[in-house]
């Protein structure tokens, strides 16, 4: 993440952003699975993990923002 924002609204805002790409990967991961295709399942797991990782550092933030 790098340089924090000290503003609660936003860092959740941030959250639900990270939140919906990452949960879109893991849905197309799931139907890769569904029809045997175990390169983009893979694939879309790796891309999932970041925009997870993502949003709990922003969770992170949102509870030290003061405003």
């Amino acid at each position: 993440m790098g340089i924090f924002v000290n503003d609660k609204a936003w860092n959740l805002k941030q959250v639900r952003d990270r939140q919906e790409n990452g949960e879109w990967h893991l849905k197309r991961a799931q139907e890769a699975l569904k029809k045997g295709d175990m390169s983009a399942y893979n694939d879309h797991m790796a891309r999932s993990k970041p925009y997870f990782k993502e949003a709990e550092d922003y969770r992170r933030a949102a509870k030290l923002s003061t405003k």
